[in-house]
Order: structure tokens, then sequence, then C-alpha cells
């Protein structure tokens, strides 16, 4: 699981960052950047600043997506479901929710969703990292898979899934909408 991402490149001037200390420092123009954290958030570690954080990155998921409160986190982890995120000096850049396990009768399915980063943070493998710290999670409760959906206009994101070795399945996915909007 990492810790901290590999170098990224200067939001200035594109340059290689390279680390120093608890940040990193770009040698072309001398700017710094913090190192990121990878983590599984947990109930007991839910903030407000967090919910916020959340929130903001939503709209960038979906735009239709709800706000979310602590209370709906709180029903989330009831569940099972586990949180995995990037923080860049404390604040969420980058989530990935694995959901609770499906268990069926033909084994254990396990399913990602909301899988979004900051615009600002894409292209640096911070999903990449999220995403492997839910299939390390999976591996170890037993799932037989996992799987996700993505919308086809996400297409940065669906040559990840490709490139991680997801396959795209030919089936339909049928969806019964049980409250009013």
């Amino acid at each position: 699981m990492p810790n901290q991402q590999e170098a990224p490149l200067c939001f200035t001037c594109g340059t290689k960052m390279r680390p120093a200390g608890s940040c990193f420092v770009c040698e072309g123009c001398g700017s710094t950047q913090s190192m990121l954290q990878f983590v599984e958030l947990t109930r007991e570690m839910m903030k407000p600043s967090y919910v916020g954080d959340i929130n903001f990155l939503l709209p960038q998921l979906s735009k239709s997506a709800e706000l979310i409160t602590m209370e709906w986190l709180d029903y989330m982890f009831d569940y099972g479901t586990r949180l995995f995120v990037a923080l860049d000096n404390d604040k969420i850049v980058g989530t990935v929710l694995l959901a609770a396990p499906m268990v069926i009768f033909v084994g254990q399915k396990d399913w990602i969703e909301d899988v979004v980063v900051d615009q600002s943070y894409r292209r640096r493998g911070i999903a990449t990292a999220l995403m492997e710290m839910a299939h390390k999670v999976s591996r170890e409760r037993g799932a037989k898979s996992v799987n996700l959906t993505s919308n086809p206009d996400r297409g940065g994101a669906r040559q990840m899934y490709g490139d991680m070795g997801y396959e795209l399945r030919d089936t339909g996915v049928f969806r019964l909408m049980l409250l009013p909007k």
C-alpha cells in the first residue's frame, strides 16, 4: 500500500519534482508541493472538513450527485463500505469506495464505486493507487472478482481500468429507481 506518490510534475513549469523532506521541490522553478498520503478512512477518522472535501469532489464525478452528510457516511460505514482517500495537507483530493461485499450463489463479488480525483490532481497515478488499496482488501476478504461501472464519456478512467486488467463485460446493467428525485 503506497504511503506517498512518486515525484509529480510541477504545477508551474511541468518539470519533474524531487522529494525534499515532507514535500517535493521543482529544480526548474523552485516551487514546492506537498506529498500525498494514501489512507483508508474509518468512521473514527472522519471529520466535517472531510465531508466538505468529498462534497467538492462529487460534482466532478457526476452532475447529479447529491451532497453527503456525516450521517450518510456513518450509514455507509454501518453497511461495510470502505473509503480510500488521497490526502494533500489533510485535504481529500481523491476517493475510491469499496462497497460492502455481495455474497451470492457463485461466490463473493466486490464493487468499486465513486472513483474520483480532483481535476487539478489527475494523471498522477492517484486513482490507480487508491484502486490498488481496494483490490488488496478485496483479495483479503476472499472476493472472486471486483466490478465497477464507468460512463462511456469518461475516457481517461476507462483507459486506466483497462490498464489495470479490468475487462469490459458484454452485459447490461438495469436500474429501477425506487425513490423519486
